[in-house]
Protein backbone atom coordinates (compact mmCIF):
# COMPACT_ATOMS: atom_id res chain seq x y z
CA UNK A 1 0.00 0.00 0.00
CA UNK A 2 0.65 2.94 0.21
CA UNK A 3 2.72 4.53 2.45
CA UNK A 4 3.00 7.97 0.40
CA UNK A 5 1.08 10.23 2.66
CA UNK A 6 4.11 12.17 3.84
CA UNK A 7 4.95 15.77 3.30
CA UNK A 8 7.88 17.89 4.34
CA UNK A 9 8.58 21.36 5.59
CA UNK A 10 10.75 23.74 3.66
CA UNK A 11 14.52 23.34 3.91
CA UNK A 12 15.92 24.13 7.31
CA UNK A 13 18.16 26.70 5.68
CA UNK A 14 15.16 29.01 6.08
CA UNK A 15 15.18 28.62 9.84
CA UNK A 16 17.84 31.19 10.72
CA UNK A 17 16.14 33.70 8.46
CA UNK A 18 12.67 33.48 9.98
CA UNK A 19 13.43 32.05 13.36
CA UNK A 20 15.82 34.64 14.64
CA UNK A 21 14.94 36.70 17.66
CA UNK A 22 14.41 40.42 17.56
CA UNK A 23 12.82 42.78 15.11
CA UNK A 24 14.48 41.27 12.04
CA UNK A 25 13.25 37.77 12.79
CA UNK A 26 9.76 39.04 13.58
CA UNK A 27 9.46 41.13 10.42
CA UNK A 28 10.67 38.29 8.20
CA UNK A 29 8.23 35.89 9.86
CA UNK A 30 5.36 38.33 9.29
CA UNK A 31 6.43 38.70 5.66
CA UNK A 32 6.47 34.93 5.18
CA UNK A 33 3.03 34.49 6.73
CA UNK A 34 1.45 37.30 4.71
CA UNK A 35 3.07 36.12 1.49
CA UNK A 36 1.71 32.61 1.90
CA UNK A 37 -1.80 33.63 2.96
CA UNK A 38 -2.14 36.64 0.70
CA UNK A 39 -3.28 38.67 3.72
CA UNK A 40 -2.32 39.11 7.39
CA UNK A 41 -2.85 36.11 9.66
CA UNK A 42 -6.13 36.22 11.54
CA UNK A 43 -5.12 34.04 14.49
CA UNK A 44 -2.07 32.38 16.03
CA UNK A 45 -2.92 28.92 14.68
CA UNK A 46 -3.05 30.17 11.11
CA UNK A 47 0.32 31.86 11.52
CA UNK A 48 1.78 28.76 13.20
CA UNK A 49 0.71 26.50 10.34
CA UNK A 50 2.45 28.75 7.81
CA UNK A 51 5.64 28.93 9.89
CA UNK A 52 5.80 25.16 10.26
CA UNK A 53 4.73 24.23 6.73
CA UNK A 54 6.83 26.73 4.79
CA UNK A 55 9.45 27.78 7.32
CA UNK A 56 10.37 24.44 8.84
CA UNK A 57 9.78 25.77 12.36
CA UNK A 58 9.04 23.00 14.91
CA UNK A 59 5.37 22.82 15.88
CA UNK A 60 5.59 24.10 19.47
CA UNK A 61 7.92 26.93 18.55
CA UNK A 62 5.66 27.82 15.60
CA UNK A 63 2.70 28.15 17.97
CA UNK A 64 4.68 30.45 20.26
CA UNK A 65 5.85 32.56 17.35
CA UNK A 66 2.33 32.67 15.94
CA UNK A 67 1.00 34.09 19.21
CA UNK A 68 3.61 36.83 19.12
CA UNK A 69 2.91 37.72 15.50
CA UNK A 70 -0.85 38.17 15.88
CA UNK A 71 -1.87 40.91 18.27
CA UNK A 72 -5.55 40.05 18.29
CA UNK A 73 -7.88 37.50 16.77
CA UNK A 74 -9.77 38.54 13.66
CA UNK A 75 -13.32 39.65 14.35
CA UNK A 76 -14.54 38.10 11.11
CA UNK A 77 -12.94 34.83 9.95
CA UNK A 78 -11.56 35.17 6.44
CA UNK A 79 -10.56 32.47 3.97
CA UNK A 80 -7.09 32.35 2.52
CA UNK A 81 -6.68 33.93 -0.90
CA UNK A 82 -4.33 31.19 -2.10
CA UNK A 83 -5.46 28.95 -4.94
CA UNK A 84 -5.71 25.21 -4.64
CA UNK A 85 -3.50 23.39 -7.13
CA UNK A 86 -5.27 20.84 -9.32
CA UNK A 87 -5.26 17.22 -8.25
CA UNK A 88 -2.07 15.82 -9.69
CA UNK A 89 -1.91 12.75 -11.87
CA UNK A 90 1.32 10.81 -11.68
CA UNK A 91 2.02 8.98 -14.91
CA UNK A 92 4.62 6.78 -13.27
CA UNK A 93 1.86 5.13 -11.21
CA UNK A 94 1.04 2.92 -14.17
CA UNK A 95 4.63 1.75 -14.44
CA UNK A 96 4.89 1.21 -10.68
CA UNK A 97 1.64 -0.77 -10.67
CA UNK A 98 2.75 -3.00 -13.52
CA UNK A 99 6.14 -3.49 -11.91
CA UNK A 100 4.44 -4.44 -8.66
CA UNK A 101 2.25 -7.04 -10.38
CA UNK A 102 5.15 -8.54 -12.31
CA UNK A 103 7.34 -8.67 -9.22
CA UNK A 104 4.73 -10.39 -7.06
CA UNK A 105 3.94 -12.94 -9.76
CA UNK A 106 7.61 -13.71 -10.32
CA UNK A 107 8.61 -13.94 -6.68
CA UNK A 108 5.59 -16.15 -6.01
CA UNK A 109 7.13 -18.65 -8.41
CA UNK A 110 10.35 -18.72 -6.37
CA UNK A 111 8.77 -20.34 -3.33
CA UNK A 112 8.45 -23.90 -4.57
CA UNK A 113 11.99 -24.18 -6.05
CA UNK A 114 13.51 -22.83 -2.82
CA UNK A 115 11.40 -25.24 -0.74
CA UNK A 116 12.43 -28.19 -2.95
CA UNK A 117 16.11 -27.30 -2.64
CA UNK A 118 16.31 -26.19 1.00
CA UNK A 119 13.26 -27.76 2.66
CA UNK A 120 9.81 -26.35 3.36
CA UNK A 121 10.58 -25.70 7.03
CA UNK A 122 13.70 -23.68 6.12
CA UNK A 123 11.79 -21.49 3.66
CA UNK A 124 8.93 -21.08 6.16
CA UNK A 125 11.31 -19.82 8.86
CA UNK A 126 13.00 -17.56 6.32
CA UNK A 127 9.72 -15.94 5.32
CA UNK A 128 8.75 -15.54 8.98
CA UNK A 129 11.84 -13.37 9.41
CA UNK A 130 11.95 -11.70 5.99
CA UNK A 131 8.39 -10.41 5.65
CA UNK A 132 8.25 -8.38 8.91
CA UNK A 133 11.86 -7.21 8.51
CA UNK A 134 11.42 -6.10 4.90
CA UNK A 135 8.18 -4.24 5.63
CA UNK A 136 9.77 -2.55 8.64
CA UNK A 137 12.68 -1.32 6.53
CA UNK A 138 10.43 -0.20 3.67
CA UNK A 139 8.11 1.79 5.94
CA UNK A 140 11.01 3.29 7.87
CA UNK A 141 12.86 4.35 4.72
CA UNK A 142 9.75 5.94 3.28
CA UNK A 143 9.05 7.91 6.42
CA UNK A 144 12.64 9.05 6.94
CA UNK A 145 13.68 9.70 3.33
CA UNK A 146 11.82 8.44 0.29
CA UNK A 147 8.46 10.17 0.62
CA UNK A 148 10.02 13.57 1.31
CA UNK A 149 11.06 16.13 -1.30
CA UNK A 150 14.58 15.34 -2.50
CA UNK A 151 14.62 12.41 -0.10
CA UNK A 152 16.92 10.37 -2.33
CA UNK A 153 19.48 13.18 -2.23
CA UNK A 154 19.39 13.11 1.55
CA UNK A 155 19.61 9.30 1.58
CA UNK A 156 22.70 9.60 -0.63
CA UNK A 157 24.41 11.33 2.30
CA UNK A 158 23.98 8.11 4.27
CA UNK A 159 25.58 5.82 1.69
CA UNK A 160 28.17 4.56 4.15
CA UNK A 161 25.55 3.68 6.73
CA UNK A 162 23.41 2.09 4.03
CA UNK A 163 26.33 -0.11 2.97
CA UNK A 164 26.90 -1.24 6.55
CA UNK A 165 23.20 -1.94 6.89
CA UNK A 166 23.28 -4.05 3.74
CA UNK A 167 26.08 -6.18 5.13
CA UNK A 168 24.27 -6.50 8.46
CA UNK A 169 21.05 -7.63 6.77
CA UNK A 170 22.92 -10.19 4.67
CA UNK A 171 25.04 -11.63 7.49
CA UNK A 172 23.04 -11.01 10.67
CA UNK A 173 20.10 -13.39 10.06
CA UNK A 174 22.53 -15.97 8.66
CA UNK A 175 24.60 -15.97 11.84
CA UNK A 176 21.48 -16.21 14.04
CA UNK A 177 19.23 -18.59 12.09
CA UNK A 178 21.67 -20.43 9.83
CA UNK A 179 20.57 -21.30 6.30
CA UNK A 180 17.03 -20.05 6.90
CA UNK A 181 18.50 -16.74 8.03
CA UNK A 182 20.64 -16.52 4.91
CA UNK A 183 17.53 -16.90 2.74
CA UNK A 184 15.72 -14.33 4.88
CA UNK A 185 18.55 -11.82 4.51
CA UNK A 186 18.70 -12.21 0.75
CA UNK A 187 14.94 -11.85 0.37
CA UNK A 188 14.97 -8.79 2.62
CA UNK A 189 17.66 -7.11 0.54
CA UNK A 190 15.75 -7.82 -2.68
CA UNK A 191 12.42 -6.49 -1.36
CA UNK A 192 13.86 -3.49 0.46
CA UNK A 193 16.00 -2.48 -2.49
CA UNK A 194 12.90 -2.39 -4.67
CA UNK A 195 11.53 0.47 -2.56
CA UNK A 196 14.56 2.65 -3.27
CA UNK A 197 14.67 1.72 -6.96
CA UNK A 198 10.99 2.55 -7.43
CA UNK A 199 11.47 5.86 -5.66
CA UNK A 200 14.29 6.53 -8.13
CA UNK A 201 11.90 5.78 -11.00
CA UNK A 202 13.49 2.45 -11.91
CA UNK A 203 10.39 0.31 -11.39
CA UNK A 204 10.59 -1.23 -14.84
CA UNK A 205 14.25 -2.12 -14.34
CA UNK A 206 13.55 -3.87 -11.05
CA UNK A 207 10.68 -5.81 -12.60
CA UNK A 208 12.95 -6.87 -15.47
CA UNK A 209 15.54 -8.12 -12.97
CA UNK A 210 13.00 -10.23 -11.11
CA UNK A 211 11.54 -11.64 -14.33
CA UNK A 212 15.00 -12.52 -15.63
CA UNK A 213 15.79 -14.44 -12.44
CA UNK A 214 12.56 -16.44 -12.48
CA UNK A 215 13.40 -18.99 -15.24
CA UNK A 216 16.71 -19.85 -13.57
CA UNK A 217 14.91 -20.14 -10.23
CA UNK A 218 12.16 -22.39 -11.60
CA UNK A 219 14.73 -24.59 -13.35
CA UNK A 220 15.82 -25.62 -9.86
CA UNK A 221 19.52 -25.98 -10.59
CA UNK A 222 20.78 -23.66 -7.84
CA UNK A 223 17.91 -21.52 -6.49
CA UNK A 224 19.90 -20.20 -3.54
CA UNK A 225 22.67 -19.00 -5.84
CA UNK A 226 20.10 -17.33 -8.11
CA UNK A 227 18.60 -15.59 -5.09
CA UNK A 228 22.05 -14.43 -3.96
CA UNK A 229 22.83 -13.00 -7.41
CA UNK A 230 19.46 -11.23 -7.55
CA UNK A 231 20.03 -9.66 -4.14
CA UNK A 232 23.56 -8.61 -5.13
CA UNK A 233 22.37 -7.02 -8.38
CA UNK A 234 19.60 -5.21 -6.49
CA UNK A 235 22.10 -3.85 -3.97
CA UNK A 236 24.40 -2.72 -6.79
CA UNK A 237 21.49 -1.00 -8.53
CA UNK A 238 20.66 0.83 -5.31
CA UNK A 239 24.26 1.99 -5.05
CA UNK A 240 24.09 3.34 -8.60
CA UNK A 241 20.74 5.01 -7.91
CA UNK A 242 22.29 6.87 -4.98
CA UNK A 243 25.42 7.97 -6.84
CA UNK A 244 23.76 11.26 -7.75
CA UNK A 245 25.48 14.08 -5.86
CA UNK A 246 23.86 14.92 -2.58
CA UNK A 247 22.25 18.28 -2.13
CA UNK A 248 24.78 20.92 -0.96
CA UNK A 249 22.44 21.94 1.83
CA UNK A 250 21.21 19.69 4.58
CA UNK A 251 17.55 18.93 4.00
CA UNK A 252 14.81 18.56 6.59
CA UNK A 253 14.45 14.80 6.84
CA UNK A 254 11.90 12.97 8.89
CA UNK A 255 12.66 12.44 12.55
CA UNK A 256 14.26 9.20 13.57
CA UNK A 257 11.63 8.67 16.27
CA UNK A 258 8.82 8.88 13.72
CA UNK A 259 10.75 6.68 11.29
CA UNK A 260 11.21 4.06 14.01
CA UNK A 261 7.51 4.21 14.86
CA UNK A 262 6.64 3.80 11.20
CA UNK A 263 9.02 0.85 10.88
CA UNK A 264 7.34 -0.75 13.89
CA UNK A 265 3.97 -0.44 12.18
CA UNK A 266 5.35 -2.07 9.05
CA UNK A 267 6.81 -4.91 11.10
CA UNK A 268 3.43 -5.42 12.75
CA UNK A 269 1.69 -5.73 9.42
CA UNK A 270 4.34 -8.17 8.26
CA UNK A 271 3.86 -10.20 11.43
CA UNK A 272 0.16 -10.47 10.64
CA UNK A 273 1.05 -12.17 7.36
CA UNK A 274 3.13 -14.90 8.99
CA UNK A 275 1.37 -15.41 12.34
CA UNK A 276 -1.53 -17.47 11.01
CA UNK A 277 -0.15 -21.01 10.76
CA UNK A 278 -3.04 -22.10 8.53
CA UNK A 279 -1.52 -20.05 5.69
CA UNK A 280 1.47 -21.94 4.33
CA UNK A 281 3.77 -19.69 2.30
CA UNK A 282 6.42 -22.31 1.65
CA UNK A 283 4.53 -25.28 0.19
CA UNK A 284 3.23 -23.56 -2.94
CA UNK A 285 2.84 -20.24 -4.71
CA UNK A 286 -0.92 -20.19 -4.11
CA UNK A 287 -0.96 -17.86 -1.05
CA UNK A 288 1.31 -15.32 -2.76
CA UNK A 289 -0.84 -15.36 -5.88
CA UNK A 290 -4.01 -15.09 -3.79
CA UNK A 291 -2.55 -12.01 -2.13
CA UNK A 292 -2.10 -10.25 -5.46
CA UNK A 293 -5.69 -8.94 -6.03
CA UNK A 294 -5.95 -7.39 -2.57
CA UNK A 295 -2.46 -5.92 -2.72
CA UNK A 296 -3.16 -4.35 -6.10
CA UNK A 297 -6.51 -3.06 -4.81
CA UNK A 298 -4.69 -1.48 -1.87
CA UNK A 299 -2.35 0.37 -4.24
CA UNK A 300 -5.32 1.71 -6.23
CA UNK A 301 -7.15 2.75 -3.07
CA UNK A 302 -4.02 4.47 -1.77
CA UNK A 303 -3.92 6.56 -4.93
CA UNK A 304 -7.46 7.71 -4.19
CA UNK A 305 -6.53 8.67 -0.63
CA UNK A 306 -3.98 11.13 -2.02
CA UNK A 307 -6.95 13.30 -3.04
CA UNK A 308 -7.19 14.30 0.62
CA UNK A 309 -4.53 16.92 -0.05
CA UNK A 310 -7.15 18.66 -2.17
CA UNK A 311 -10.32 17.83 -0.23
CA UNK A 312 -9.12 18.90 3.23
CA UNK A 313 -8.06 22.43 2.27
CA UNK A 314 -11.36 22.94 0.45
CA UNK A 315 -13.24 21.78 3.52
CA UNK A 316 -11.21 24.17 5.67
CA UNK A 317 -11.79 27.20 3.44
CA UNK A 318 -13.16 30.05 5.53
CA UNK A 319 -13.95 27.90 8.57
CA UNK A 320 -12.71 29.29 11.92
CA UNK A 321 -11.05 26.90 14.34
CA UNK A 322 -13.84 27.62 16.85
CA UNK A 323 -17.20 28.40 15.29
CA UNK A 324 -18.68 31.71 16.50
CA UNK A 325 -21.92 31.48 18.48
CA UNK A 326 -23.61 33.99 16.17
CA UNK A 327 -23.87 33.97 12.36
CA UNK A 328 -20.93 35.69 10.73
CA UNK A 329 -21.99 39.06 9.32
CA UNK A 330 -20.11 40.29 6.31
CA UNK A 331 -20.90 43.15 3.97
CA UNK A 332 -21.37 42.37 0.31
CA UNK A 333 -19.87 45.66 -0.76
CA UNK A 334 -16.71 45.27 -2.84
CA UNK A 335 -13.41 45.69 -1.08
CA UNK A 336 -12.17 49.30 -1.20
CA UNK A 337 -8.72 48.02 -2.10
CA UNK A 338 -7.71 45.11 -4.31
CA UNK A 339 -6.50 42.01 -2.50
CA UNK A 340 -2.90 40.93 -2.58
CA UNK A 341 -1.77 38.74 -5.40
CA UNK A 342 -2.43 35.09 -4.82
CA UNK A 343 0.73 33.17 -4.01
CA UNK A 344 1.68 30.06 -5.88
CA UNK A 345 2.70 26.84 -4.11
CA UNK A 346 6.38 26.72 -3.26
CA UNK A 347 8.74 24.86 -5.55
CA UNK A 348 10.25 22.99 -2.61
CA UNK A 349 7.28 20.69 -2.25
CA UNK A 350 5.80 22.32 0.84
CA UNK A 351 2.68 20.77 2.32
CA UNK A 352 -0.57 21.91 0.79
CA UNK A 353 -2.57 21.95 3.99
CA UNK A 354 -2.86 25.74 3.88
CA UNK A 355 -3.90 26.13 0.28
CA UNK A 356 -7.52 27.14 0.45
CA UNK A 357 -10.15 28.56 -1.82
CA UNK A 358 -12.63 31.32 -1.27
CA UNK A 359 -16.14 29.92 -0.72
CA UNK A 360 -18.97 31.64 -2.51
CA UNK A 361 -21.15 33.28 0.16
CA UNK A 362 -24.89 32.90 -0.06
CA UNK A 363 -26.41 36.33 0.47
CA UNK A 364 -29.59 36.80 2.42
CA UNK A 365 -31.40 40.16 2.17
CA UNK A 366 -28.57 42.00 0.43
CA UNK A 367 -28.04 45.65 1.20
CA UNK A 368 -29.57 48.22 1.47
CA UNK A 369 -32.03 46.14 3.52
CA UNK A 370 -29.21 44.90 5.72
CA UNK A 371 -25.81 43.23 5.71
CA UNK A 372 -25.42 39.86 4.10
CA UNK A 373 -24.97 36.71 6.14
CA UNK A 374 -22.18 34.44 4.96
CA UNK A 375 -23.63 30.97 4.90
CA UNK A 376 -21.64 28.14 6.33
CA UNK A 377 -19.70 26.15 3.73
CA UNK A 378 -21.77 23.53 1.99
CA UNK A 379 -22.04 20.38 4.05
CA UNK A 380 -20.92 18.34 1.09
CA UNK A 381 -17.70 20.34 0.98
CA UNK A 382 -17.06 19.78 4.68
CA UNK A 383 -17.73 16.05 4.34
CA UNK A 384 -15.60 15.73 1.20
CA UNK A 385 -12.58 14.27 3.09
CA UNK A 386 -14.77 11.48 4.46
CA UNK A 387 -16.08 10.92 0.94
CA UNK A 388 -12.53 10.51 -0.32
CA UNK A 389 -11.80 7.85 2.30
CA UNK A 390 -15.06 6.02 1.64
CA UNK A 391 -14.36 6.15 -2.08
CA UNK A 392 -10.92 4.63 -1.49
CA UNK A 393 -12.45 1.86 0.61
CA UNK A 394 -15.02 1.22 -2.11
CA UNK A 395 -12.27 0.94 -4.70
CA UNK A 396 -10.35 -1.50 -2.54
CA UNK A 397 -13.33 -3.73 -1.84
CA UNK A 398 -14.53 -3.67 -5.44
CA UNK A 399 -11.22 -4.48 -7.09
CA UNK A 400 -10.31 -7.05 -4.44
CA UNK A 401 -13.66 -8.80 -4.96
CA UNK A 402 -13.33 -8.89 -8.74
CA UNK A 403 -9.71 -10.00 -8.60
CA UNK A 404 -10.47 -12.65 -5.99
CA UNK A 405 -13.19 -14.14 -8.20
CA UNK A 406 -10.72 -14.36 -11.06
CA UNK A 407 -8.06 -15.97 -8.87
CA UNK A 408 -10.58 -18.44 -7.40
CA UNK A 409 -11.51 -19.64 -10.89
CA UNK A 410 -7.86 -20.33 -11.70
CA UNK A 411 -6.32 -21.54 -8.45
CA UNK A 412 -7.54 -23.89 -5.71
CA UNK A 413 -7.85 -21.20 -3.06
CA UNK A 414 -10.67 -20.76 -0.57
CA UNK A 415 -12.83 -17.67 -0.33
CA UNK A 416 -11.89 -17.30 3.34
CA UNK A 417 -8.24 -16.73 2.54
CA UNK A 418 -9.12 -14.23 -0.19
CA UNK A 419 -11.38 -12.35 2.23
CA UNK A 420 -8.61 -12.35 4.84
CA UNK A 421 -6.19 -10.74 2.41
CA UNK A 422 -8.79 -8.11 1.46
CA UNK A 423 -9.34 -7.23 5.12
CA UNK A 424 -5.58 -7.03 5.64
CA UNK A 425 -5.27 -4.65 2.67
CA UNK A 426 -7.99 -2.45 4.21
CA UNK A 427 -6.25 -2.46 7.59
CA UNK A 428 -2.97 -1.51 5.89
CA UNK A 429 -4.66 1.41 4.14
CA UNK A 430 -6.07 2.71 7.43
CA UNK A 431 -2.77 2.26 9.27
CA UNK A 432 -0.97 4.23 6.59
CA UNK A 433 -3.53 7.04 6.70
CA UNK A 434 -3.45 7.29 10.50
CA UNK A 435 0.35 7.37 10.50
CA UNK A 436 0.32 10.15 7.91
CA UNK A 437 -2.03 12.19 10.11
CA UNK A 438 0.23 11.75 13.11
CA UNK A 439 -2.08 9.28 14.88
CA UNK A 440 0.61 6.68 15.33
CA UNK A 441 -0.72 5.54 18.70
CA UNK A 442 -4.09 4.66 17.18
CA UNK A 443 -2.36 2.83 14.32
CA UNK A 444 -0.24 0.83 16.78
CA UNK A 445 -3.31 0.05 18.89
CA UNK A 446 -5.13 -1.29 15.84
CA UNK A 447 -2.24 -3.56 14.87
CA UNK A 448 -1.84 -4.77 18.46
CA UNK A 449 -5.52 -5.69 18.70
CA UNK A 450 -5.33 -7.39 15.31
CA UNK A 451 -2.35 -9.53 16.30
CA UNK A 452 -4.01 -10.45 19.61
CA UNK A 453 -7.17 -11.55 17.81
CA UNK A 454 -5.16 -13.50 15.26
CA UNK A 455 -3.27 -15.36 17.97
CA UNK A 456 -6.50 -16.04 19.86
CA UNK A 457 -7.86 -18.14 17.01
CA UNK A 458 -7.08 -21.73 17.88
CA UNK A 459 -8.10 -24.43 15.45
CA UNK A 460 -8.70 -22.61 12.18
CA UNK A 461 -11.92 -23.73 10.46
CA UNK A 462 -10.44 -22.64 7.11
CA UNK A 463 -7.13 -21.40 5.76
CA UNK A 464 -6.64 -17.79 6.78
CA UNK A 465 -9.23 -17.81 9.58
CA UNK A 466 -6.83 -16.28 12.09
CA UNK A 467 -5.68 -13.62 9.65
CA UNK A 468 -9.29 -12.80 8.76
CA UNK A 469 -10.28 -12.45 12.41
CA UNK A 470 -7.26 -10.32 13.25
CA UNK A 471 -7.63 -8.04 10.23
CA UNK A 472 -11.36 -7.59 10.92
CA UNK A 473 -10.68 -6.56 14.53
CA UNK A 474 -7.98 -4.21 13.30
CA UNK A 475 -10.37 -2.55 10.85
CA UNK A 476 -12.98 -2.10 13.60
CA UNK A 477 -10.42 -0.28 15.75
CA UNK A 478 -8.77 1.72 12.96
CA UNK A 479 -11.76 2.89 10.93
CA UNK A 480 -13.37 5.16 13.58
CA UNK A 481 -9.97 6.65 14.40
CA UNK A 482 -9.42 7.47 10.71
CA UNK A 483 -12.90 8.88 10.09
CA UNK A 484 -13.10 11.07 13.23
CA UNK A 485 -10.56 13.75 12.20
CA UNK A 486 -11.97 13.86 8.67
CA UNK A 487 -15.51 14.55 9.93
CA UNK A 488 -14.39 17.78 11.58
CA UNK A 489 -11.49 19.06 9.47
CA UNK A 490 -11.82 22.53 11.02
CA UNK A 491 -10.90 21.05 14.42
CA UNK A 492 -8.02 18.99 13.07
CA UNK A 493 -4.68 20.64 13.65
CA UNK A 494 -3.47 21.43 10.15
CA UNK A 495 0.15 20.85 11.05
CA UNK A 496 -0.52 17.12 11.49
CA UNK A 497 -1.58 16.72 7.85
CA UNK A 498 1.56 16.03 5.87
CA UNK A 499 -0.09 14.79 2.68
CA UNK A 500 1.50 15.41 -0.73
Amino acid sequence: MSERFDGAPAPVAVLPRIGGRGAAGSSSSVALVEARLGRPAQDMLEAAVVLEAWGGVPAQRALDMGASLVSRAASVPEPSTAVLPPVGRRQELVIEGLAFVVSVLSIALWTQPLADALGASTVSRALTVALPLALALQWGLRRRYLSRPRGLAELARARAGLALGTVAIALGPWLVFGRAGAVAGLLTLTWTGSTILMARGWSAGYAALVVAATPAMVAGSAPLAVLAVTAAVTAAAVAVALRAPASPERLAGGSWARAFACATLGAGLGAMLVTDSSVSWSTSATPALALLPSALAGVWAGHRVWHLDHAIPRALAGIPVIEPPEPVIRSTRPDPEPRAARPEPSAGGAPRALHAVRPEPASIDPEPHGPAVTAAPRRGLVLAPVGVLLGAIGRLIGLAAVGSVVVATILPVGSGLLAAFALLALATLLVSLLEAMGRTVWAALGITCALAAELAVGHAPFAGAGLAAGAAVGVLVLLPAAVAPLLRPARTLATTLWIT
